[in-house]
């Protein structure tokens, strides 16, 4: 016994006819209908099909015009070139042909092509060629141990860099570029690989982009950073090595320090991690004032909050500043050599 949907497009309009002049003539309904065409004709048509051909109106290939007709495959040589030579997975292959990734598949079966599976698929030239310029990049020394550069790396870090668990960034005035010079020559230094960095026409800045995961998760692991939570790091802190402080803190008044008519001076709005950088400074033999203002913007959102300024007054304090700790960046430099000379 056949079923309806095994059945041509051409018996189907003839038992939708037999079934319209039964029920018109006979008066019968669709129940008896789905009957009688069963053990006459011997095809099983459900009561539910012949019940839409006589009360919903419903005619077999009326709307066969809008059915979904599959797409015809691509020739057999151009599909197992993109696939076997080309090494495209049937994905890829799906975009070349506006299709879905299954119905690319399905082309191939009909082909008798074996699919690969998932440790063929990664062993592809072309797979192997995307994760030789993806991968993790694998340090090419060690980086563990706290060195001068690294501390001017966490220094810039808890000043104008900002870092998270996927990139490290700078982004600086076209006027400084040897400060992102250094800053990137100390990333080279420490961890063994080059960066570059990108003029921003827009906004006239320079910025460096520092994205492998292990030098992420590595300067993390150091401390705490961002604006209102970065810590000078405790092995920065506890340090008994002059050079590390010093390169800490320069690190940190490249960022955020500038030299003033007759004293050097950095602020932030973070105080706890500002009075770290009074405690190394003192280490350093240079006495500083700590001092915490309140400011009020009438603006339409009208906000305030507390700016914290750490001051270097005097001769002495401010020749220890330029022997020990100084600036990257020549225009600070030369601001502090006529600072010192009047």
């Amino acid at each position: 016994m056949l079923r309806y949907a095994e059945i041509s497009d051409k018996e189907k309009s003839q038992f939708h006819r037999i079934a319209v002049q039964l029920y018109n003539k006979e008066k019968i309904g669709s129940r008896l209908i789905s009957r009688l065409i069963k053990s006459r004709h011997k095809i099983l048509i459900p009561e539910i099909t012949i019940s839409n051909w006589l009360y919903n109106d419903r005619i077999p290939g009326r709307n066969k015009s809008t059915w979904f007709k599959p797409r015809k495959p691509p020739k057999r040589d151009i599909l197992l070139n993109l696939y076997l030579e080309k090494g495209m997975s049937p994905t890829e292959i799906s975009k070349k042909f506006n299709v879905v990734g299954n119905t690319v598949r399905k082309w191939l079966t009909k082909y008798n092509v074996v699919l690969r599976n998932k440790k063929e698929s990664m062993n592809t030239k072309r797979v192997k060629t995307f994760l030789r310029n993806f991968r993790l990049i694998i340090p090419p020394k060690p980086f563990k141990k706290i060195t001068s550069e690294k501390a001017y790396i966490l220094g810039v870090l808890c000043g104008d860099g900002h870092i998270n668990e996927d990139f490290v960034q700078l982004e600086i005035n076209k006027k400084d570029e040897d400060f992102i010079k250094f800053f990137i020559k100390c990333f080279k230094d420490v961890y063994g690989l080059g960066f570059n960095y990108n003029f921003r026409p827009k906004r006239n800045t320079f910025a460096a982009y520092i994205s492998p995961e292990f030098i992420c998760n590595d300067l993390l692991s150091i401390g705490k950073f961002g604006v209102r939570k970065w810590r000078v790091p405790q092995i920065i802190m506890t340090s008994r090595n002059k050079d590390i402080i010093s390169s800490f803190l320069r690190g940190f008044f490249d960022s955020e320090g500038c030299v003033a008519r007759n004293f050097i001076t950095c602020d932030s709005v973070n105080g706890k991690g500002l009075l770290g950088v009074t405690k190394l400074l003192t280490k350093l033999r240079i006495n500083t004032s700590f001092k915490k203002y309140y400011k009020n913007f009438k603006s339409p959102r009208r906000y305030s909050y507390y700016v914290y300024y750490v001051n270097i007054y005097g001769k002495e304090n401010i020749l220890r500043f330029r022997d020990t700790v100084n600036f990257t960046l020549l225009r600070k430099k030369e601001k502090l050599f006529k600072l010192y000379e009047n």
